[in-house]
């Protein structure tokens, strides 16, 4: 037995006027006390200064000792304190007594055996649950945490576009710097590279547009830094608020929901078998009922979201533990590639034969259209008549919705294809290849095509639905599984692809010689091979 979290959404339907008035205010009430906190604590954190030196070998913080001069005891000192006036070095336990979560939670609420000061009170500033009153500091502290880590990684994207920067610089002023590329039969002028990138795959850049790149990029590094001198915080907007796990009661048979310590017994309608018209649609929601009703929750959220026309729509989002049965005997790997052209290619590989056999599926892929579509009509709203564009706003609504309905069908073929087959799942691990290594030097144009790429979403969902049948999942190394052939192993260099769906083999003693076969079946089969042969294998799941 294996544990997953699973979590589902259900929407709030029916409120009245009055009900809406209620929620909506609770959320603006609890962004405006999440705001009062952040400034509050950055005001307080302002005056500290935080001591260690990381060491970039083993990436360990490396703190002086020395006399702490709050408790006078000799330790490693983490924090120097400018708050009283004088600086004082302090120690990790004095630090955490004074600016550790719990302590600066207490100077924001205020008890019957504990008054804080009046600029500091939340219970001014916002009427909201008491839980909620503690909550806000801890919702604050992650909210400077995301803000400064945004912070570190626009200084670093500053840092690499001056360092490319100076290389074009010395490539347009030093002809040493440069080293020409050959010529193509139909380019007119030369074109150069850097020479610490000769080996790079880039076609290179003309004079001139070495020149307009300097002038771009030194643009975009003015912004930046502009940017960073401003001081921002990030303006809570207030659309989720987490829950207790014992504050919402299910009425299943009226599809009702109560939070009785948060909105005083109001009953809530949410989405159930008794108010959806398909079939299809009481089934699935029966079936979360009674998921629901059996294991207890980890946690809730109440959601806000903002609908095409403007008003506000809210959910429920329900998450819990559940048991899983693992399965322990394999009969071999269902392969899936997931690409752009076609959205997924999924191949039972046999394990005993080492054949690739049925079930053999290449899912099309309805949403590049729909996302060229998307991007023609955002075109379009900028010079569209006012009084049309509220109408094609409504159709650009439309779009993520089939979009998700389109993945989640593709991922239920998936699983039970594996299923049916008695198979795990492999797929390709591209979390960070492909945006790392290519994100830097791609155009605007290819940055778009790469975005039509729906490798986390759909493999983020053939995973959460695979572990809830208790099918293994194995991620591999993405290297040259696209490039190599999977019935001889040929590499690149005895393999071409004359356009991107087409794969064919130059080895003469292999059976897919000179053939032209499908490159996405060709890429799920070697995905298969590395998860049963374990090699490159990244991560393995249940």
């Amino acid at each position: 037995m294996s544990k997953t979290t699973i979590s589902v959404k259900l929407k709030i339907i029916d409120l009245s006027s009055e009900k809406k008035e209620f929620l909506d205010n609770y959320f603006n009430e609890y962004a405006k006390a999440t705001t009062f906190c952040q400034l509050r604590i950055r005001r307080l954190l302002r005056n500290t200064h935080w001591l260690g030196k990381k060491e970039k070998s083993s990436k360990k913080w490396i703190f002086e000792s020395g006399i702490c001069d709050l408790c006078g005891e000799n330790k490693e000192l983490v924090n120097e304190d400018r708050n009283s006036g004088e600086p004082a070095k302090i120690c990790k336990r004095c630090y955490n007594g004074r600016y550790g979560n719990q302590m600066i939670r207490k100077l924001f609420v205020s008890t019957k055996k504990r008054e804080v000061q009046e600029n500091m009170d939340i219970r001014r500033v916002a009427k909201l649950n008491n839980t909620h009153y503690h909550r806000i500091p801890e919702e604050a502290f992650d909210m400077i945490k995301a803000a400064d880590t945004a912070e570190k990684r626009r200084k670093k994207n500053v840092e690499y576009d001056k360092k490319r920067q100076m290389e074009f610089i010395e490539m347009f002023n030093d002809e040493k710097k440069r080293a020409a590329r050959p010529k193509k039969p139909n380019e007119r002028e030369t074109r150069y590279v850097h020479i610490s990138k000769l080996e790079s795959p880039s076609k290179g850049y003309t004079l001139n547009g070495i020149k307009r790149k300097i002038d771009g990029m030194g643009k975009k590094i003015e912004r930046a830094e502009k940017g960073l001198s401003r001081k921002k915080i990030f303006g809570y907007q207030g659309n989720r608020i987490k829950l207790d796990s014992n504050w919402v009661r299910f009425d299943l048979a009226e599809s009702e929901i109560t939070i009785p310590s948060l909105f005083k017994e109001m009953k809530l309608r949410i989405t159930g078998p008794t108010n959806v018209h398909s079939k299809s649609g009481q089934i699935y929601f029966a079936e979360w009922f009674e998921r629901i009703n059996k294991q207890p929750n980890n946690y809730c959220y109440l959601i806000r979201k903002t609908s095409s026309n403007g008003k506000y729509e809210y959910y429920l989002q329900y998450t819990y533990e559940a048991e899983v049965e693992a399965n322990k005997e394999y009969a071999g790997c269902l392969g899936v590639d997931i690409g752009c052209s076609k959205l997924a290619a999924a191949v039972y590989y046999d394990s005993k034969n080492k054949k690739a056999q049925k079930p053999i599926e290449i899912f099309t892929n309805p949403i590049k259209k729909i996302k060229m579509r998307r991007e023609k009509l955002i075109k379009l709203l900028s010079r569209v008549k006012v009084r049309h564009r509220r109408r094609k706003l409504m159709q650009l609504s439309k779009t993520e919705p089939i979009i998700d309905y389109t993945c989640h069908k593709t991922a239920r073929k998936i699983v039970e294809m594996a299923n049916t087959a008695k198979a795990f799942i492999s797929m390709e691990n591209l979390e960070t290849g492909i945006k790392q290594k290519q994100q830097a030097r791609e155009t605007k144009k290819q940055k778009f095509y790469r975005n039509m790429f729906l490798f986390r979403k759909l493999s983020k969902l053939i995973e959460y639905k695979a572990l809830l049948k208790g099918i293994k999942i194995v991620y591999v190394k993405p290297d040259y599984t696209s490039q190599t052939c999977s019935s001889c192993g040929a590499d690149k260099e005895k393999t071409e692809r004359p356009s991107q769906a087409i794969f064919r083999c130059l080895n003469p003693t292999c059976r897919y010689y000179q053939r032209d076969i499908n490159a996405d079946f060709n890429a799920a089969v070697n995905i298969a091979k590395k998860a049963l042969n374990n090699t490159e294998v990244v991560t393995t799941l249940l």
